[in-house]
């Protein structure tokens, strides 16, 4: 199945809520530590070696001022010994900021991969996409705190393992009203953040930050503009910025969406009650996004 419209403005929202989120939020760590091989619970591929950090995820947009963005791999070897491995060195296949992970080609190293490391910012708050219904998410799920940096930590995260805080994204509904002759049409798509957090202050906070973005308008990227290829590193070896990825671009036209509406939700005590018997010290909140467009469907 091709993309279509709505896969485009999904996808594209996300990258735009996770800049706002870390350029207004500041919420990030800069850390270096090993990475833990988890290849046997992968079945990449016969030639491949995957390892995963103890934490997801790793902020891998270029334009936040202050954090690490990871571009390169240090890797120890029975025989050369220890060296740096960039994006488009061909030892490295991948590096995957969203799941915290580097895929490397063992038949490029001369030895035995003995220790593999990195330096990056991790994400206080994870941003994901995701088709859950809120009362599965918040009643069935059975979220873990995401680890705290000063920790000792021996493992690396699966890929199922579901850390908090961490913010959902869901396409709530949409619908076509009529704008102009010759087909223009308003496309109205409605997106749901279901928060999920360790505090109330940082709750709050989310909140606030979205509550404000009223009237702004986000970036419609393109198929082959995205930044991140089938195993989720990055395209082409190149890093990502969010800024300057459409500079120049008038977001008022068509490769632009305006978001219409906000509007900010938090669960009351007595549906606290009900899930956090469950998933101690979660703070729940749901921001609603109206997001419009003028266009001609195809």
């Amino acid at each position: 199945m091709k993309p279509q419209y709505d896969n485009q403005v999904m996808s594209s929202f996300l990258l735009w809520f996770d800049n706002k989120l870390l350029a207004k939020g500041e919420g990030f760590t800069n850390y270096s530590g090993q990475f833990y091989d988890m290849t046997d619970k992968w079945n990449f591929g016969e030639g491949y070696n995957v390892y995963n950090a103890p934490f997801k995820q790793f902020v891998y947009d270029t334009s936040i001022t202050g954090a690490t963005v990871m571009t390169g791999v240090i890797v120890t070897d029975s025989v050369d010994g220890t060296a740096t491995y960039n994006l488009d060195s061909p030892e490295v296949f991948a590096i995957n900021p969203t799941e915290g992970q580097v895929i490397l080609k063992t038949n490029e190293f001369a030895g035995t991969i003995t220790s593999v490391s990195g330096v990056y910012a991790i994400k206080e708050i994870s941003v994901k996409l995701t088709s859950e219904p809120e009362e599965k998410l918040l009643f069935e799920t059975d979220f873990k705190v995401k680890p705290k940096v000063s920790q000792t930590i021996n493992t690396g995260l699966f890929e199922d393992q579901q850390s908090y805080p961490v913010i959902f994204l869901k396409h709530n509904g949409s619908v076509n009203m009529p704008a102009a002759f010759g087909g223009q049409e308003f496309t109205q798509i409605d997106i749901r953040a279901i928060v999920l957090t360790d505090s109330q202050f940082t709750l709050d906070a989310i909140c606030s930050i979205f509550r404000d973005r009223g009237n702004d308008s986000f970036y419609l990227f393109d198929a082959n503009e995205f930044p991140f290829n089938y195993v989720g590193s990055y395209n082409n070896d190149q890093v990502f910025n969010y800024v300057n990825s459409f500079s120049g671009v008038n977001l008022g036209g068509p490769k632009g969406a305006y978001i219409k509406n906000v509007v900010v939700a938090k669960y009351g005590a007595g549906s606290l009650n009900d899930y956090r018997s469950m998933n101690a010290n979660i703070y729940a909140g749901i921001i609603d996004f109206e997001i419009e467009n003028i266009r001609l469907p195809a």
